[in-house]
């Protein structure tokens, strides 16, 4: 909550430097956009924020979804010990998100394997019958729709 007040707070801050002027990188980078914009934040940020200025500067600045550096990946395993669900409520609702919306994306694409003893770990899987994850996060600190999110962005 406290953090989401901030960055509220930084965004309008940010609606007053902007100009409303096409920008370049580095205007973008001074006031406050990074490269790896994504243009769905940016929707997001119009629909809480309902600042004109803002969400064009935003939009000049971000990327739309087109391949780039980033990896995309087919399938995600999130593993974890039941026990540990009550100390991850966060988890927990991702595990009953996967659960109640899994024939949608990006829910169906992620699978909960439940291990004695492992701490929320998301594995990520280039091709669907891989073995061996390409690479593993821990998601033991991430919120639920910070990882919804992160979903959607890496599907191939």
């Amino acid at each position: 909550m406290l953090f989401s007040l901030f960055l509220i707070t930084f965004l309008i801050f940010l609606s007053v430097l902007v100009d409303g002027a096409e920008i370049n990188a580095s205007a973008c980078l001074k006031n406050g956009f990074t490269s790896n914009l994504k243009c769905t934040s940016c929707d997001s940020i119009a629909k809480v924020l309902n600042n004109k200025k803002l969400d064009k500067s935003c939009q000049s600045c971000c990327t739309k979804n087109q391949k780039t550096n980033q990896s995309y990946y087919k399938k995600f395993v999130l593993e974890v010990d039941r026990r540990f669900l009550l100390m991850y409520p966060e988890i927990e609702k991702v595990v009953s998100l996967t659960k109640a919306k899994k024939k949608k994306e990006p829910w169906k694409t992620l699978v909960v394997n439940y291990e004695f003893g492992a701490r929320p770990v998301l594995h990520l899987y280039t091709e669907i019958g891989d073995e061996l994850p390409e690479e593993s996060i821990s998601v033991q600190s991430w919120k639920s729709d910070v990882i919804e999110e992160f979903l959607k962005d890496s599907i191939e």
